[in-house]
């Protein structure tokens, strides 16, 4: 059996209160550290929360513009009641945008329907409204070739759209095309020839029906 004295007895009974003070320090500087640590968690998720909304008003933002003003042209050139709408589809690498042709409440295949020339109001459209939208602006000129060419009889209707909408937010329209409906509507129309060898411009003034050789 081992027998301790009254001095070895304070000996170790004094070790084990240092002991238990350190631990006692340790325990507390965990636990300060853990709610450190929760807080920061905290305000992480807030934050995250955060910017979580911040996305989905600007996609809600994004999604109404883009709805609202290519349904708009569509239906002001096609006189029929077709709309377009966004549809967000969560996937595992982000977000994809699908889009979505309706006409009177349902699927409509615009390929089928109405060949290219929906497809090429909406891309129309979509360039004008991210232009619009962007910050800082890029230039203000859209530089086009063969536009609107599967539109047919409705060409000289979008046309206009496009020209009304150039003078209501300011931009430029240059484009390169055959058709005499479009020509007709441009502020100035150049005609270009080339024989083989160089290219020779003429410029049209509409209000004289004049031409001046350049």
């Amino acid at each position: 059996m081992i027998r301790y004295g009254i001095d070895e007895m304070m000996e170790v009974y004094e070790e084990l209160t240092l002991e238990r003070l350190s631990l006692t320090k340790q325990l507390r500087i965990a636990k300060a550290k853990g709610r450190r640590v929760g807080r920061l968690l905290k305000n992480h998720n807030d934050a995250k929360q955060l910017v979580s909304t911040a996305i989905e008003l600007v996609h809600t933002e994004f999604k109404t513009e883009i709805e609202n003003t290519v349904t708009e042209a569509i239906r002001a050139i096609f006189q029929r009641d077709i709309e377009l709408r966004l549809v967000y589809e969560k996937k595992a690498r982000g977000v994809d945008t699908r889009i979505v042709i309706l006409e009177n409440g349902e699927d409509l295949d615009p390929k089928d329907d109405l060949g290219g020339s929906i497809i090429d109001i909406i891309s129309f459209t979509f360039r004008i409204i991210l232009w619009n939208m962007s910050s800082p602006r890029s230039r203000n000129v859209f530089i086009l070739d063969e536009p609107f060419r599967w539109t047919g009889k409705l060409v000289q209707v979008t046309g206009m759209i496009m020209k009304e909408l150039s003078e209501k937010l300011d931009f430029q329209v240059i484009m390169a095309t055959h058709d005499d409906e479009l020509i007709d509507i441009a502020d100035k129309v150049f005609h270009i020839e080339h024989n083989g060898t160089e290219s020779r411009v003429s410029t049209i003034r509409k209000e004289s029906h004049g031409k001046e050789e350049s």
